[in-house]
């Protein structure tokens, strides 16, 4: 069913809802997953696949202004991919400099997996956006959770990124944190924060077996730095930060590979 192209009227908090969509699945087929819930309207859809889900933009969002909201739910004993087609593209508002905005919400049940790898959000140049993810994860379920953002296109100036991510294990919270990078966020270039990289990449990992990372440790190269920072429970959140997405992910990925049996986190169809 194509997605529906009717536009919401603003809401009381100034938001222009300009697009929504949900994904829930099961077991119910054995190895075989079932879309229980398939619903988009505005400027998202989601696109069944055998593995998963593509994560489809339809039209140019979000501008300054709009907000989007995703919501997937995996089912117990589900295995999930969610990608997506291309970047998502920030940009300020026709009439005057708005803030934009994208609200996900994922479940993952009992023994499920979920495995989200988007491609990374880009803040043009005048762009306010802000981000925000809660995760609700069985203490049995494994997530891997790949976020990324890059300031300003390829020779433009910076735009501005606001990026808040909870973590919520058997309704404990494991992980609450905050990034606010770019002209609008005081302070970002500071080396206390990013020191004016433009470019951040970072995989959440919640699994009852991920043990093995149980200090923090910190890397830096000449042109990227990166954490392996321990949740509190059984995950482990990578961190690299630089002035190239490619860089950020690399590094990413080294140190994923210094924490024993974690490659079911980037394995399955189209690995990054």
């Amino acid at each position: 069913m194509p997605p529906s192209t009717e536009v919401a009227p603003r809401s009381h908090d100034g938001y222009s809802d300009a697009g929504s969509a949900a994904l829930s699945v099961s077991n119910a087929m054995g190895d075989r997953l079932v879309v229980d819930l398939l619903r988009s309207t505005g400027a998202l859809a989601f696109r069944p696949t055998p593995w998963g889900a593509w994560l489809v933009g339809t039209a140019a969002h979000p501008l300054g202004g709009d907000r989007l909201k995703i919501e997937v739910t995996a089912g117990e004993g589900c295995q999930l991919d969610v990608r997506s087609l291309s970047a998502t593209v920030a940009r300020r508002g026709p009439i005057r400099p708005r803030q934009s905005a994208m609200i996900v919400k994922a479940q993952v049940s009992d023994y499920a997996t979920l495995r989200w790898a988007t491609e990374p959000g880009v803040a043009a140049s005048g762009a306010d956006h802000r981000s925000e993810t809660e995760l609700l994860v069985s203490n049995t379920a494994r997530i891997a959770w790949r976020d990324e953002f890059v300031l300003g296109r390829f020779g433009e100036d910076p735009g501005t990124w606001r990026s808040r991510m909870s973590v919520i294990v058997d309704r404990t919270p494991v992980l609450i944190s905050e990034l606010a990078a770019g002209p609008a966020a005081a302070g970002w270039t500071s080396s206390a924060v990013l020191a004016g990289a433009r470019a951040v990449c970072s995989m959440t990992i919640v699994d009852p077996n991920a043990h093995a990372a149980t200090a923090v440790e910190f890397v830096e190269g000449t042109s990227v730095r990166g954490t392996a920072l321990p949740l509190t429970g059984a995950g482990v959140q990578f961190s690299a930060w630089g002035d190239r997405l490619a860089e950020c992910r690399h590094l990413v990925a080294k140190l994923m590979a210094q924490v024993p049996d974690l490659s079911w986190a980037t394995g399955g169809p189209y690995q990054w």
